[in-house]
């Protein structure tokens, strides 16, 4: 990777940014509907429901400094490399020690720990990983470890490729996995970049995600796919999440339904869940750690 040196992003490593956000109830309000949970208003005081946390610390910007993709113009915290305009989360390694409560002021402390240079089948990648601490009373009250991925333009041999079957559930796994079925569909999508105010248009703009980004359809966010693995888990097994590893493999589209896959050994004591299209191909992959 010539254009992207790692040395040109020397100046991000371990930078640091700090934010405070009030939990309100509005947001987890919407977060519920998101979810299509009935439950009572929520309160002032109430646990916010596992997930809910990207609800906050909206990115606030002038529409001057939002770039195409409707993401804020790159280059002040996250690195710009220019020949890789696309930006996607990856994944996240995710520790809950402590809620977060309707009401409380929290910290959010954001690092920049390292910064890798990848080739992969779709052509040139940059890795960043990113520390977050949400922090209340000063105490960490969630871990997460992100990994964001920066990719070139969608070119002819990805849009060709992109009928190639990926990775499938193993039908011995997927024979014995407990299920859920999700419906995405456009206002869902809406909502969710709603109450998270990600202007990333893949989510909400279907002839730029299709013409521009060369998808099939709306792009679900990884971060409501995960949160819908996490309720699976939760609300299937009876336990709360301790940590939460996932890897975002596949996208997952607005056309179709998809599926949640919760795998328990109960002879090693480990939970893997999954997010599979109609095809079986594994969309989203993680592991929990649950008390």
């Amino acid at each position: 990777m010539v254009e992207n040196s790692i040395s040109n992003y020397k100046d991000f490593l371990n930078k640091v940014s700090k934010a405070t956000d009030i939990v309100t109830i509005a947001p987890i309000w919407g977060f519920y509907d998101v979810l299509n949970r009935v439950c009572p208003p929520p309160r002032e005081g109430d646990p916010i429901p596992i997930g809910s946390h990207w609800c906050f610390f909206q990115p606030h910007v002038p529409m001057s400094e939002v770039g195409e993709d409707g993401h804020p113009k790159r280059g002040k915290f996250m690195p710009d490399p220019p020949n890789l305009p696309r930006r996607m989360f990856a994944g996240s390694s995710i520790t809950f020690f402590k809620d977060i409560k309707i009401g409380d002021k929290v910290l959010r402390e954001q690092k920049i720990q390292s910064i890798s240079e990848k080739k992969g089948k779709s052509g040139e990648l940059l890795f960043v990983n990113l520390e977050e601490k949400y922090i209340v009373d000063g105490k960490t009250s969630i871990l997460q470890i992100n990994n964001i991925v920066y990719r070139e333009a969608p070119n002819k041999t990805e849009l060709t490729n992109k009928n190639i079957l990926g990775k499938q559930l193993e039908n011995n796994i997927l024979s014995t996995c407990l299920k859920k079925e999700i419906i995405p569909d456009p206002v869902m999508l809406f909502k969710y970049s709603a109450i998270t105010f990600n202007g990333h248009r893949i989510h909400y703009d279907r002839k730029y995600s299709i013409d521009k980004e060369g998808y099939p359809g709306l792009v679900v966010h990884g971060p409501l796919t995960a949160t819908f693995l996490m309720h699976f888990c939760e609300n299937t097994l009876q336990k709360h999440i301790k940590k939460f590893e996932f890897r975002a493999i596949k996208p997952i589209f607005d056309i179709e339904k998809f599926m949640l896959n919760l795998y328990e050994d109960k002879d090693n004591g480990t939970i893997d869940v999954y997010a599979t299209n109609l095809k079986n191909e594994i969309c989203m992959s993680a592991k929990a750690v649950m008390v």
